[in-house]
């Protein structure tokens, strides 16, 4: 019975179509009869307008568009086809079919799959067409192995069947089952098949070096086959029996192979040490072949052409052409006359993808551009090296790093690095790096900062107003005052507090203590960071426009911010002037602070203040004490008397008593003020990288702990498939138990509504009500169980899967819920249909016919009788509903695996591209 007999016999007896609609279809099918197509396509649209669950109609537009040639829109009709009659094997064979045409292989493979399990009962070669269908399908989407689990089931269905067999061969060899691909092979006789099939069957036993693939080679060389011919060549080529080889390679040429045999000709010619005519024909051969394979062959023509050879350039030429940034062809021009180092990297570079690599890296750094360098070393980065590989292309990527900061003369330029830095941060998101290096950048260009730091009542402010010529740093304030004090040069006396978040308040240089009581009311903000950043006094002064100050509150004082606030001034200062109390010079509070500021590698100059207060000899003896614990000797100072003689106008004072300080500053700190700068501005760009790697090191930790989060997650995924397949198992129990619940009670109704004759010998009946009634019974209980089934199995699963991916932060449940329904609704779904056509098939009919009017009125006898009709769940439902539920399975497995795959490799992508730079950058600054 064809397609439309089905379709028209189940819509006339089971919707009863009004006569103008059945007419319509009828001459819709007569169209398609006659092969008018586009008549037949219009009027089949226009039915379904009105009824679009017709099916009849849909499977007559699907012919229709057969008919016209436009198979998206045949496969279009029959998906609406197969939603209204999901179960017809016939109508899944053809959606198959026709989208394993159109290269949808996903959607093939579930109809083919369907097909088959519609077609499991009936067996032989129906069943073997739809699984071979699926096998193809599912190579297509990439799986060789689900590929052969399919051919199997289709041999099993049809074992005379050698294109099957073939086929098998083929995508065992595909999925590296190399045992069973040779195995297959001894199964079929090469002269059974079509030369292509046994070419393809040879060079697939070629490629995992079995003997087998020689019959196969042969019998489809002897029909004429090129790549038969072309794979022969090579076995003969491997085997050293290049005369053989060479005739066999032309012999492929002149059969037509064309690329194909020029290369393998070229090969031959190159063993055999022409090597001319070998570079000629890797030439000749690109210029036939795709892009890929062009490259591939024009790289192969400059490895093999000696460096005289008359093509070389234009070999060049062509590839250049070919891949715009491929370094090789800029290596061959560069080192031309260098043919020993040319021959190296050509060689390297076709002994192997990686070491290939590792020679255009090379190249890339000779050109000096480690960016191409970089990029030739992240191919492929995610598979393992040999530790050979691995050492070479570790230096490779530390010096291309290195390059990326350097000039040419090899030396670090700090400002286009900070430049550099600021640029990558911001491209790669990283806020604090990037405000660091900005602010770094700005640093670099402004006048030294030179630090005064002490401990408390020390004299650092009076040395600052000696210094200064005034009384610009606040004295005699008590050490609550906890600010940062910066003096600087300008044109005109002025005073501005900045804050942390870069706002400003500016005032005259009068209300300068005003302004400090007003930032010391700020306090801290809500982190515990200070709320004002800094006060800057400026001041039209020479001596400013050499140096800025920096004033902070002394160490060692009551208030721990003090502390706080010297060791960031430390931080910031490109030298340090440390002011000693010559009468407490040398304690350990001050030892510890110094040790920090010589780690941090700032220049200090230490200054013995009040010196004038010691009485005769104790100077040398704290001076000594000072130059042993601090290194060098201090300079002998008093800054009261320094300050006052300047407010007096009387200098000899002021040289007398500040004059050896000065002079210090100037030999060790202002003449010295760039090289200062830049170091210190290095050394905290290195402050700021450490920061952004140890906050790489710590997401690398939490990474390695995530992963194996998700490594015992996946081990419980896994773990769920047997409790999956037990659920399984429960449900189409008690689906079973169900379905014999509602045909017992069946079997009920049936003595309930019986109505048998007068005498022993009569025949039993009951009205076409009655039949109609049992029917819509039997359907109601089945539909009821059926659903009872698909919401324990649901519950079950995902209940299962949910205990397993508790802990996967994606885990997504509404996901998981519906890919859940609809694994297991396809088919139940089927198998419902499958029943529903048992009984409307003659079941019941029989029952009523022939089995009722004569069987015993009791519920033993009725009940098995009735139950003729009802499907095994078993049989019918454990195989689909098992694959169904495997598959689901598999689908989460495999999200896991992929989302564990891109966690990885953004984490690479960061260590390579975002951390390893800035690694490469700190060791460039520190060397």
């Amino acid at each position: 019975m064809g397609i439309f007999d089905r379709v028209g016999r189940f819509i006339d007896d089971v919707l009863l179509l009004p006569d103008e609609v059945r007419e319509s279809l009828a001459h819709g099918e007569a169209a398609v009869e006659a092969e008018l197509y586009e008549d037949a396509e219009r009027i089949f649209v226009e039915i379904l307008a009105d009824r679009p669950r017709l099916a009849r109609a849909a499977v007559g537009l699907a012919h229709a568009r057969q008919g016209l040639g436009d198979d998206e829109g045949t496969l279009a009709a029959l998906v609406d086809a197969r939603d209204i009659l999901p179960e017809d094997p016939e109508l899944a064979l053809w959606t198959g079919r026709l989208a394993l045409s159109l290269k949808r292989y996903e959607l093939a493979a579930k109809a083919a799959g369907d097909a088959a399990r519609a077609r499991a009962g009936e067996g032989g070669p129906a069943l073997a067409e739809a699984c071979a269908v699926a096998a193809w399908a599912e190579w297509g989407r990439g799986r060789a192995d689900r590929a052969a689990r399919e051919l199997r089931k289709a041999l099993s269905a049809d074992p005379d069947r050698p294109d099957l067999r073939a086929a098998l061969v083929e995508a065992l060899a595909a999925a590296g089952q190399g045992s069973a691909a040779k195995a297959a092979a001894a199964q079929v006789d090469p002269g059974d098949l079509e030369t292509a099939v046994a070419a393809r069957v040879g060079v697939a036993l070629e490629l995992l070096g079995a003997a087998e693939a020689g019959a196969f080679l042969e019998h489809a060389a002897e029909a004429g086959d090129a790549s038969a011919r072309c794979a022969i060549a090579r076995r003969l080529l491997r085997a050293g029996q290049l005369e053989q080889a060479e005739d066999r390679a032309r012999s492929a040429l002149v059969s037509g192979a064309g690329p194909m045999a020029l290369e393998v000709l070229a090969e031959v010619l190159r063993a055999r040490g022409r090597v001319n005519e070998a570079a000629e024909a890797f030439a000749a051969a690109a210029d036939g072949s795709n892009e890929v394979d062009a490259a591939r062959l024009l790289r192969e023509a400059l490895r093999t052409a000696p460096r005289d050879h008359a093509e070389l350039e234009r070999y060049v030429a062509a590839l250049r052409a070919r891949v715009a940034d491929d370094p090789l062809p800029d290596l061959i021009l560069a080192w031309k006359d260098d043919a020993s180092a040319v021959d190296v990297a050509l060689e390297d570079s076709a002994t192997g993808e990686v070491r290939g690599r590792l020679a255009f890296a090379r190249a890339a750094l000779a050109k000096q551009d480690p960016a191409s360098a970089l990029r030739w070393l992240s191919i492929g980065a995610e598979a393992p090296l040999h530790p050979t590989d691995a050492a070479e292309a570790g230096e490779l990527r530390a010096s291309a790093l290195r390059s990326l900061w350097l000039g040419e003369d090899d030396t670090l330029d700090l400002p286009a690095a900070l430049d550099a830095v600021r640029v990558f941060a911001q491209t790669h998101g990283l806020l604090d790096v990037e405000r660091g290096a900005t602010s770094l950048r700005d640093e670099l260009d402004r006048p030294l900062l030179l630090a005064v730091l002490g401990e408390f009542n020390a004299g650092k402010s009076t040395l600052i107003n000696a210094f200064i010529g005034g009384a610009v740093a606040p004295m005699g304030i008590v050490p609550t005052t906890a600010t940062l004090n910066v003096l600087r040069g300008g044109d005109q006396q002025r005073v501005r507090l900045i804050r942390r978040d870069g706002s400003t308040v500016e005032g005259d240089h009068a209300s300068l203590k005003t302004m400090l009581q007003e930032a010391e009311a700020l306090g801290v903000d809500s982190s515990g960071a200070a709320s004002v950043d800094r006060v800057e006094i400026i001041l039209p002064s020479e001596t400013l426009e050499r140096v800025w100050i920096l004033d902070a509150p002394g160490t060692n004082a009551l208030d721990e911010n003090h502390e706080r606030l010297a060791r960031e001034a430390a931080r910031r200062a490109d030298a340090v002037l440390w002011v000693f109390d010559a009468a407490q010079a040398g304690k350990l509070t001050e030892t510890r602070i110094l040790e920090d500021l010589r780690a941090r590698g700032r220049h200090l100059v230490p200054a013995l203040n009040k010196v004038d207060r010691l009485k005769p000899g104790e100077l040398e003896k704290v001076s000594a004490v000072v130059e042993a614990g601090f290194g060098s000797p201090p300079v002998a100072i008093s800054a009261r008397k320094a300050l006052k003689a300047r407010l007096e106008g009387d200098e000899a004072g002021y040289q007398e008593s500040f004059g050896p300080l000065l002079r210090r500053l100037e030999d060790e700190v202002f003449s010295q003020s760039r090289v200062l700068k830049r170091s210190a501005c290095a050394g905290r760009l290195v402050e700021l990288l450490d920061t952004a790697l140890e906050a790489e090191a710590h997401a690398a930790a939490e990474h390695l702990e995530r992963l194996e989060r998700r490594t015992t997650i996946r081990e419980q995924i896994e773990a769920a498939r047997k409790d999956l397949l037990v659920a399984v198992d429960d449900a189409l129990r008690a689906l079973d138990a169900e379905l014999d619940t509602a045909f017992d009670q069946a079997g009920r109704e049936v003595l309930a509504f019986v109505r048998p004759r007068a005498n022993q010998l009569s025949r039993h009946g009951v009205h076409k009500e009655d039949r109609a009634f049992l029917a819509e019974m039997l359907e109601v209980k089945v539909r009821s169980a059926l659903d009872a089934c698909e919401r324990r199995l649901v519950a079950r699963l995902r209940g299962t899967l949910e205990i397993a991916m508790k802990e996967a932060a994606e885990f997504d449940r509404g996901d998981l819920d519906a890919s859940t329904r609809t694994a297991v609704r396809v088919p139940l779904a089927a198998f419902r249909g499958f029943q529903r056509g048992l009984l409307a098939g003659g079941t019941l009919r029989r029952f009523f016919d022939e089995v009722l009017p004569r069987a015993d009125l009791s519920l033993d006898a009725l009940a098995p009788a009735l139950s003729r009709g009802r499907a095994d769940p078993g049989a019918e439902l454990r195989a689909p509903l098992t694959e169904a539920v495997e598959a689901l399975h598999d689908r989460w497995l495999e999200a896991h695996d992929q989302q564990s795959t891109a966690l990885s490799e953004a984490r690479r992508d960061a260590a390579e591209n975002l951390y390893a730079p800035l690694a490469a950058l700190r060791d460039a600054v520190v060397s």
